[in-house]
């Protein structure tokens, strides 16, 4: 097979298998070139020939001339040569009509490429044309003087004048830097890393000067050459942006609570996602006359908008279009008729296209969301549903703060009123378990809050009788028996002190009946038991005291009758008695007649007598011993006598007579005594012969106790009276 069969059959595989790209040009070219090299070779050999023809014929005649003198010796010789050399000459001449042939083949096979070339090229043209990707053929420039690379476009097809918006002829033949001012540096630093190392390279970037975002797959043609091939991405990055934008809108949202933040923060998600210069939301009032902008988003030049606008303010329709829940849509304030006669005002603000999503809410328009851009624009279905869908998810969530704010309040109200109330709160679920608990129930029970924690109600009950008592009724409760029941019952402190407090437990269920929990509502009625108790016991002492008491007064009549000499001296006698008998029921009465104190009974008993305080000394009685009242009505009518005794025969019966009250603690049996000590008066013989009421009432007329010694420096009395009164735990709730 010749060099020219093999390099077509290489040609025509080349035009079967490769693809009807930039590379198969080039396939086809290195072909026209391998043709041309055939057709050189096909020359050199015929012009090879004929310079061996013309050889061959100067030598025949060189020979002829030779062999004149001896042509016939040699005729034999010399025709053999001749005929040999006819042969050869022969022989080359028919190479040299191989060669023609194959030139004729060639020059054919060479028209039939240039040809086919033409026709691929047309298709391949037609095909680069035809592409919606953008195509366009460059190349790299070297580097003045270390500046930055640069490249020529050399062509470019009708897809990247529609995508760029560039026409072939204002970029063919001229450097990309002159094409579009100030682009990318990463660009251009990729396209000539490609053409210098020969590998592909792929990146989505934007072209700023074109507001564009191009997907580009660039590789090297031959060295120093590339081809571009790029599609518009533009939608797809914006719509990336605008899910970007609601992911993180979403993120932001989680983290408040405040409506206003919320909507600043929407508007600044909104104004960025969609590249424009202003946005925020507008709160509009009942009236649907005023809305009024807060706090909003916009760009460093933009003015603000924030306060209060009239809706009729913008131009005539805008507000009824609002309400119809229309979406308001200004491309080019400068050409839309609606703004064309206040275009002015509008480019004070930075409007020329805008973007207002009313929010409707039982039909009435509540707010809108608005979007500004200084420059004309043109609104895409895409961009005004996202913008839909922001305003009406965000408005949801500022309303759903608003409201969790109130209920937040509420709450705070609530249990600000619930720790202040005079009552103890609480709520149980239906398991009894304690739930909710104000600081009042706290201060009564003497439990911290987290004392309750996994505890029931009935686990503060005593007597295994009133807690069974306790889950019958509450079961009953939870059923929907009852709707709710009081008890008054005993509790004990932590503290270890005893109080009472009466219990009103009422149902809550839900709008279908289900139980939710019950709240429970605690009084400190431990007052109010001690007062019953009281009154009881009052009841009871008063008919008890009253006979007592007649029977003491009468007794006081009698024995002051026996011992007086006449009427006059028995009144101011059986008065002076009476009078510190009142005198001890007054100071029992003030005590609710469960207790007195000794010092306070000293000195009730004596101040009817009007004694000199400066001879009397009290300063030995304890004010911390409490006496019952069988004991202070005995040591009241006790001490009575001895002042009286004293003052008319005792140490008060002179001036330089003294009487001392001793109360020592108390006695080896924890009784109380009291000693009543006389000196400095007349001397004392011993026990009188005769023995009055004071004498029988301290011998044998109490209940307590009386030692009497009439001793020469004085009458000394020690009494010792009942053990007080157990006081038992206090039962007030605070302990106190």
């Amino acid at each position: 097979m010749s060099e020219y069969d093999d390099t077509a059959d290489r040609g025509i595989a080349a035009r079967q298998d490769g693809p009807d790209t930039p590379s198969r040009a080039a396939a086809l070219e290195g072909e026209i070139a391998m043709l041309r090299r055939t057709l050189a070779r096909a020359g050199l050999l015929a012009e090879r020939a004929g310079r061996v023809h013309e050889g061959e014929l100067a030598n025949e005649r060189a020979g002829r001339a030779a062999d004149a003198a001896d042509a016939r010796s040699a005729a034999v010789e010399a025709e053999a040569r001749h005929g040999r050399e006819i042969a050869a000459g022969q022989a080359h001449l028919a190479a040299v009509e191989a060669d023609r042939d194959a030139l004729r083949r060639a020059n054919a096979a060479l028209a039939e490429s240039r040809a086919a070339l033409r026709g691929h090229e047309a298709r391949w043209r037609g095909l680069f044309e035809s592409m919606r990707e953008g195509v366009a053929l460059c190349e790299m420039l070297p580097r003045e003087d270390g500046g930055p690379p640069d490249f020529r476009y050399l062509e470019v097809n009708g897809a990247f004048e529609r995508l760029t918006g560039l026409s072939a002829a204002a970029v063919v033949g001229r450097t990309v830097r002159e094409t579009i001012l100030g682009v990318e540096p990463v660009w251009v630093e990729t396209f000539a890393r490609v053409a210098e190392t020969g590998e592909a390279a792929t990146l989505v970037e934007q072209v700023a000067a074109l507001g564009r975002w191009f997907e580009v797959t660039t590789y090297r043609t031959e060295p120093g050459r590339f081809a571009v091939l790029f599609t518009d991405v533009t939608e797809r990055r914006r719509a990336e942006g605008r899910r970007s934008a609601l992911v993180e809108l979403g993120d932001r949202l989680r983290d408040l609570g405040d409506p206003a933040g919320i909507m600043e923060a929407a508007a600044e998600v909104v104004g960025r996602a969609l590249g424009a210069d202003r946005a925020g939301y507008g709160v509009v009032d009942a009236d649907e006359a005023t809305i009024h902008v807060g706090r909003h988003w916009s760009r460093e030049a933009s003015p603000s908008l924030a306060g209060d606008h009239r809706l009729d303010g913008y131009w005539t329709g805008f507000a009824d279009a609002l309400r119809r829940g229309e979406v308001v849509i200004i491309g080019d304030a400068a050409h839309d008729p609606r703004t064309a006669a206040h275009i002015g005002s509008y480019v004070a603000l930075g409007v020329r296209a805008c973007v207002h999503i009313p929010v409707v809410e039982a039909g009435r328009v509540v707010a809108v969301l608005f979007v500004h851009d200084a420059s004309p624009r043109a609104w895409t279905p895409a961009e005004v549903g996202f913008v839909r869908g922001v305003a009406e998810r965000v408005w949801a969530a500022a309303e759903r703060a608003r409201a969790e704010a109130a209920l937040r309040d509420s709450e705070r109200r609530l249990r600000a009123t619930q720790d202040r109330a005079g009552v103890g709160i609480h709520e149980v679920d239906a398991e009894g378990h304690y739930a909710r608990i104000n600081e009042t129930f706290t201060r009564m029970t003497g439990y911290r809050m987290e004392d309750f924690a996994g505890r029931a109600i009935w686990d503060f009950i005593e007597g295994e009788g009133d807690r069974r008592e306790a889950r019958e009724t509450f079961a009953r409760l939870v059923q929907g028996e009852i709707d709710s029941f009081t008890v008054e019952r005993p509790y004990t402190n932590k503290q270890g002190r005893r109080w009472w407090a009466e219990v009103t437990t009422t149902a809550v269920h839900d709008e279908g009946g289900r139980f939710l929990y019950a709240v429970r509502v605690v009084h400190d009625i431990t007052e109010r038991k001690r007062a019953e108790q009281r009154r009881t016991l009052l009841l009871a002492e008063l008919n008890h005291r009253v006979k007592n008491t007649l029977a003491v007064v009468q007794s006081l009549a009698l024995q002051t009758a026996r011992g007086a000499a006449d009427l006059p001296s028995f009144s101011v006698a059986f008065q002076a008695r009476l009078i510190a008998l009142a005198g001890a029921h007054d100071l029992l009465s003030r005590e609710h007649w469960e207790r007195a104190a000794l010092d306070a009974v000293v000195r009730a008993a004596l101040d009817p007598l009007a004694l000199d305080r400066d001879r009397v000394d009290l300063s030995g009685c304890a004010s911390s011993i409490m006496l019952s009242p069988t004991a202070a009505l005995d040591l009241t009518m006790a001490l009575h006598e001895l002042a009286t005794n004293a003052l008319k025969y005792g140490a008060l019966s002179v001036p330089a007579g003294r009487v001392s009250i001793i109360c020592p603690a108390a006695s080896r049996d924890g009784a109380p005594v009291v000693e009543w000590i006389e000196r400095g008066g007349p001397p004392v013989a011993g026990s009188p012969a005769r023995r009055g009421f004071g004498l029988r009432l301290l011998g044998h007329g109490l209940t307590s106790k009386a030692d009497i010694r009439f001793e020469p420096q004085g009458l000394r009395c020690t009494f010792r009276l009942p053990s007080p009164p157990s006081t038992g735990p206090d039962c007030r709730a605070d302990g106190t």
